[in-house]
């Protein structure tokens, strides 16, 4: 079972629509490192009905440790440790819990070193448990399923946990409940199946549906400027529920990448940035997703729609003013640019700036840049300098 139930914990909304306030002390900035792992865990489209999204993590060598106090960060990066991805999702009714993971390392034999670090003693890496191996028929050896139960925050999960190596992955599927009823071990075995064979397509170069392998490389790398809140795909009927629209063009949209983060080196409460693009039909489906956009003014606090915004290198573009809801004051103090390219829309999102003056320049600054990194012919995607208000002591945008 290793670590799935503790980095389970760290898992956050998108920042774009709200975050617990106690998550940002968990996360870590992570370098990108070789596979794309967003595109190897499972999705909605992959789940039983009834599963919504619950949020996404890389998480570092040291952020593994803090999710667990046996572990030494140390001695993880020294045995070939790369990074660590966890995708989770929630049953409608709260009461069950289906969670993709995969660990990458510096080669197969890393991995399979690995395995024992991250799976060997269930006793020392989950408290208050009642966990047993068993054999797994899926991926490489080493291999193990994982059942049994384990407390967390005065809960009983009862766990079905599936483990294998994939080459220089380590990969796997726990499929819990929360109600102390019982896992269904058909559904565990067909998701760990599936799982297997989205890791091996994206390893031969394949994409799953819904996925465009490309995409990450043409959306903003935040990362660099903090602390990971969200990274990585949504299908569409997840990236239409996300924006709070129904019935758009979003529910037929291609492929969704998102990234998230919150702002390193600057004062407590840091502002949140996030980034996204989506491919849609055509010019005329993200055309109509920016004009629809004006619809999520209400949901907002202090929601005011910009008239007549612009935007350079976007063919049409939409903007609002809005209080963060994780702020604590009634000032509004973020803004979101809704805008296309081509068949391409992308959304910039600045939260809890010290004006809503400075979250305008802000999101403006990266939304230019991620305008032209979604246009046709780009071969880079920098990340421009943000305004030196809101970063003191970097250079100004």
């Amino acid at each position: 079972m290793g670590l799935t139930r503790r980095v389970g914990v760290t898992l956050v909304v998108l920042a774009v629509f709200g975050l617990p306030p106690a998550a940002l002390a968990l996360q870590t900035p992570v370098p990108v490192v070789g596979a794309n792992l967003y595109a190897m865990t499972l999705d909605s489209a992959d789940l039983p009905d009834g599963y919504v999204f619950e949020g996404e993590a890389v998480l570092d060598a040291e952020m593994m440790a803090d999710s667990n106090e046996s572990l030494d960060p140390a001695a993880l990066t020294e045995a070939g440790f790369q990074r660590y991805y966890v995708s989770s999702y929630l049953s409608e009714d709260r009461n069950a819990r289906i969670r993709s993971y995969i660990s990458e390392w510096a080669s197969p034999e890393a991995a399979t070193a690995g395995f024992e670090l991250l799976e060997g003693d269930d006793g020392a890496l989950v408290a208050e448990a009642e966990l047993a191996d068993g054999a797994a028929e899926v991926g490489e050896e080493p291999r193990e399923v994982t059942t049994g139960t384990y407390t967390e925050e005065e809960l009983t999960v009862t766990t079905l946990d599936t483990t294998f190596r994939q080459g220089a992955l380590l990969v796997g599927v726990a499929v819990e409940t929360l109600d102390e009823s019982d896992v269904d071990a058909e559904v565990a075995s067909d998701l760990a199946s599936t799982l297997q064979e989205r890791v091996a397509m994206v390893l031969g170069g394949e994409a799953p549906e819904s996925i465009d392998l490309t995409l990450p490389d043409r959306v903003l790398d935040l990362e660099a400027q903090g602390f990971s809140i969200q990274i990585g795909y949504l299908n569409s009927a997840e990236v239409e529920a996300l924006y709070g629209l129904s019935d758009s063009p979003l529910g037929e949209s291609g492929s969704s990448f998102v990234t998230a983060i919150a702002l390193a080196g600057v004062a407590e409460p840091p502002p949140l940035l996030a980034s996204g693009a989506t491919i849609l039909a055509d010019e005329d489906a993200a055309a109509e997703v920016v004009e629809q956009s004006g619809d999520l003014v209400p949901s907002l606090a202090n929601g005011e729609q910009i008239e007549d915004a612009e935007l350079e290198g976007a063919d049409t573009v939409a903007a609002l003013s809005y209080t963060s809801a994780l702020s604590s004051g009634d000032e509004p103090d973020s803004y979101r640019i809704v805008f296309s390219v081509g068949a391409t829309l992308g959304v910039v999102d600045v939260q809890r700036a010290t004006t809503v003056e400075l979250a305008e320049e802000t999101a403006t600054v990266l939304a230019t840049a991620q305008a032209a990194c979604l246009a046709d012919g780009a071969t880079t995607c920098e990340l421009p300098a943000l305004p030196v208000e809101l970063v003191p002591g970097t250079p100004a945008a």
